[in-house]
């Protein structure tokens, strides 16, 4: 996972260059570097678990849609700001996700499985719960919801 993680620290530099210069994509430029971005990340995870597959996805919705790698339906609110919040979501997950060389140290850190995700079973759960069990990733979901973004339930399933 370590190029993956790489590559997503590259995008967030770049990207967080671009907004530091004041450069504005149009938002035909803005699709064709989300795009080469998608087709790298899904170049450099196509050996990965379902569950790496699903986990790099999530962060795009519903900007983009990450698997068929086109506009989601609310792209109109993808700008180098929400692009940069995508990557930082994503490197928190791959950080997290990575796992370390010695198998000691591997053996002592919490197994996460979609048995103990709130999002795995058909119970109901709350805001707080979700923000927990997204982490890092909870920031930019309390935002969304403080800006009135919150997905629709149909939006989730």
């Amino acid at each position: 996972m370590e190029p993956l993680l790489d590559y997503v620290q590259v995008c967030g530099c770049q990207i967080h260059q671009r907004i530091q210069e004041g450069k504005v994509p149009s938002a035909q430029q803005l699709d064709g570097f989300v795009i080469g971005i998608v087709n790298k990340f899904k170049d450099l995870s196509k050996s990965l678990p379902a569950e790496v597959h699903e986990n790099l996805a999530c962060p795009w919705q519903p900007l983009w849609d990450f698997e068929g790698n086109c506009s989601g339906v609310e792209r109109e609110k993808l700008d180098l700001q929400a692009l940069l919040d995508i990557c930082r979501c994503l490197r928190e997950y791959l950080k997290g996700a990575a796992m370390p060389t010695d198998s000691q140290e591997s053996a002592s850190l919490p197994q996460r499985t979609a048995a103990t995700s709130p999002l795995s079973t058909n119970e109901p759960f709350d805001v707080a719960t979700l923000l927990s069990y997204v982490g890092e990733c909870g920031s930019l979901v309390a935002r969304r919801i403080g800006e009135g973004k919150a997905p629709s339930v149909e939006q989730l399933d």
